[in-house]
């Protein structure tokens, strides 16, 4: 009784031990294809802070993706779409071309990608573009007006020299009709006439005592 025992005992485990050998050797053949494609990486990274404004967003997958029907879509801070064209899809990547110009901000991505196993994948994410430093003025720019307009003030003002009070003093004051050696003209006239009296009296005077 106790060998039949044994015996029937050490067959049992031998077909639970078989059974569970087939068990995980089922689940492990039915693993691999029940997993389906999957994301696993963008650029710019999910929630990364980029300093320089991207020129592409590009989606990695574990597998490759179908051409047909790949879409990605990009909305900026401002609401708008910068998106440019057409996704490209080149085997597990799917990438998409930005406008030019992205200001700072955060950026929204939703997108979608049909897998090779027949599934369409989707998902979304978000990144952010630095703010951009604004160009200061060159010095150039700053300079421009103060040299168009300085040197005409100063030309003005010395081409138009303002008279000194002694010399409106002395052209008011002067004489027009008065000689430049000092004597107004009535003062030689009377000189003149003084000496020629001078001389004809004295000649009046001898025809006179000549005559007596």
């Amino acid at each position: 009784m106790r060998q039949e025992l044994v015996v029937r005992g050490r067959g049992a485990g031998a077909v639970v031990a078989l059974l569970a050998a087939l068990l995980v050797q089922g689940a492990l053949g039915v693993a691999p294809a029940a997993a389906h494609d999957r994301l696993v990486g963008t650029d710019p990274a999910a929630d990364a802070t980029v300093e320089a404004p991207p020129a592409q967003v590009v989606l990695t997958f574990s597998a490759d993706q179908l051409p047909l029907g790949a879409a990605v879509s990009v909305t900026g801070p401002d609401g708008a779409q910068w998106s440019e064209g057409e996704a490209v899809v080149a085997g597990t990547t799917v990438t998409q071309a930005l406008r030019p110009g992205l200001p700072g901000g955060a950026y929204a991505v939703a997108w979608r990608s049909p897998s090779s196993d027949g599934h369409v994948l989707e998902g979304t994410f978000a990144f952010q573009v630095a703010e951009q430093p604004t160009a200061a003025p060159s010095p150039q720019e700053t300079t421009a007006p103060q040299e168009t307009t300085a040197p005409q003030e100063t030309t003005a003002a010395e081409a138009t020299p303002v008279p000194s009070a002694s010399a409106v003093t002395d052209a008011s004051e002067a004489d027009p009709e008065q000689p430049a050696w000092g004597l107004p003209p009535a003062a030689w006239i009377g000189g003149v006439a003084l000496a020629a009296a001078g001389i004809v009296v004295p000649l009046v005077l001898r025809r006179r005592g000549n005559r007596e």
